[in-house]
């Protein structure tokens, strides 16, 4: 009998990926990698512990979200993605809270339409937990903007 643990055919055949998911995720591993960077610089900018705390906070949901899609994309592809710096961090505490107000808002409708283009239950899930709480995390930023500290 033929067995298919050794036959590359067999991966090869659950791997097959649509291009465009395959460059959504590729692109939401770029994102999460920039806002890890980011926060982290952004909580040494941080003025008091309270906010330094919170920041860093959103940044292990943010490492959280990058592993799983990095699983996602390995489970996929077979192949393994790590993210690359294609954004600029904000010099200033101020400019870094606009920013990551406005990065968590395109990211978490970005997410959405991952989830909803894949008919996959475990991909949807993952994507939607990360667009929920990329949206928790804008709410932090924008109380942050707010209180103009």
């Amino acid at each position: 009998m033929y067995s298919y643990q050794n036959s590359n055919y067999y991966f090869d055949y659950y791997r097959q990926m649509d291009t465009e998911l395959e460059r959504d995720i590729e692109k939401a591993i770029n994102l999460k990698y920039n806002a890890i960077n980011c926060y982290a610089e952004l909580v040494s900018q941080a003025p008091n512990d309270a906010t330094k705390k919170v920041i860093n906070e959103i940044r292990e949901d943010d490492v959280r979200h990058y592993q799983a899609f990095q699983q996602i994309y390995r489970i996929l592809t077979g192949r393994t993605y790590t993210g690359s710096i294609t954004q600029v961090c904000a010099k200033t505490f101020k400019q870094g809270i606009e920013g990551s107000f406005i990065g968590e808002q395109y990211d978490s409708r970005f997410y959405l339409k991952i989830a909803d283009s894949t008919t996959n239950q475990t991909i949807k899930n993952v994507f939607y937990r990360a667009a929920i709480e990329d949206g928790i995390h804008a709410n932090w930023f924008l109380y942050y903007m707010i209180k103009n500290i």
